[in-house]
């Protein structure tokens, strides 16, 4: 489960439900992919509606892109033993299971701004390189210390504790959108910058 819950455009949930159902997992089997591939689709598909749905509602391209730059970041060590071609291909799969869930849940003008978001987020994939490179401490903002934390669960693969944190800072007060923008994205550009 990602850190936003949807209530108000329950869509995007329905959204989350249908591509963590829907991971090709016989296929990626068949395929040669484990049990830790497809455990890790599953567990990042609320992130991947959690940026989605921040990308859309804030009509900033960047935090979706910068996004799948982290993530593919995040895969390619998990996978190491597979070429990054490979790695490539599984997470565009995983955004072309995102698009078909979006074409039969959403329609009209929401669908076309959605199915653009999720091409920024495929073309960023397609163009994304590993660079083996650790992003520099965050050393900037109002949330400083909020970025390094969730930097940290971060660079140890931690999902549930980069998961807590996220969610204590929606406990702790900080508006949602701060957390998605000044905090999670700009950790994310952060990292997809390097």
């Amino acid at each position: 489960m990602g850190l936003l819950k949807f209530e108000s455009e329950p869509e995007f949930g329905k959204l989350a439900e249908y591509v963590s159902a829907c991971q090709p997992c016989g296929a990626l089997e068949a395929e040669g992919y484990c049990a830790p591939e497809k455990r890790l689709f599953r567990e990042y598909t609320g992130f991947t509606v959690d940026f989605l749905y921040a990308s859309v509602q804030l009509d900033d391209k960047k935090i979706f892109e910068d996004y799948v730059l982290w993530f593919y970041e995040l895969l390619c060590p998990v996978m190491a033993d597979m070429p990054k071609h490979r790695v490539r291909a599984l997470l565009l799969r995983h955004f072309s299971v995102v698009e078909n869930g979006a074409e039969q849940i959403f329609a009209g003008a929401g669908l076309k701004k959605l199915k653009r978001f999720i091409g920024y987020g495929k073309r960023a994939a397609e163009d994304a390189e590993v660079t083996g490179k650790s992003p520099e401490p965050l050393r900037y903002g109002k949330y400083e210390k909020e970025r390094q934390r969730y930097l940290d669960a971060l660079m140890r693969s931690d999902t549930k504790s980069a998961v807590a944190v996220a969610a204590e800072f929606l406990q702790t007060g900080i508006p949602v959108e701060d957390i998605l923008v000044e905090i999670l994205g700009e950790t994310m550009r952060g990292v997809g910058e390097l």
